[in-house]
């Protein structure tokens, strides 16, 4: 962020600088939530993330707990019997053990998309202010 010119170093902006929860500032009452995300965009639209329920999130996290250790698990018993079919077994045995190894490693991907996709909450966009809000 650039400096603040020399000349308005010292001064405050009536209405940037003002705090927004006191009750005759620039926003007349209006009281911010800090449990909310309020995100106003370049365009003007207003976007809110709501808050999750903490048993929400516990059970979204251990489901993708549950898929990352289930796929790295998984991987790592393809992996070691790759290398067991290598060492002991022949040419076909390799083969068939490595290609497995191979198709388990997109199982990796499972719990990083389901965080990105499947991630309860999200933010929904304000389309109209309530009747209430002041105008400015």
């Amino acid at each position: 962020m650039a400096p603040a010119p020399a000349a308005a170093a010292g001064r405050q902006h009536p209405v940037r600088d003002a705090p927004l929860n006191e009750p005759g500032g620039p926003t007349r009452g209006f009281r911010v939530d800090p449990s909310r995300l309020y995100e106003v965009r370049a365009d003007g639209a207003v976007e809110v993330e709501d808050p999750v329920p903490p048993a929400v999130l516990a059970r979204h996290h251990r489901r993708l707990r549950c898929w990352w250790v289930g796929a790295v698990l998984t991987n790592a018993v393809t992996m070691g019997g790759c290398f067991v079919a290598t060492v002991f077994g022949g040419r076909g045995a390799a083969a068939a053990s490595g290609l497995l190894a191979l198709l388990a490693l997109p199982l990796l991907g499972v719990a990083p998309l389901l965080d990105r996709f499947a991630a309860p909450g999200g933010r929904r966009r304000v389309r109209a202010r309530p009747g209430a809000f002041p105008r400015g």
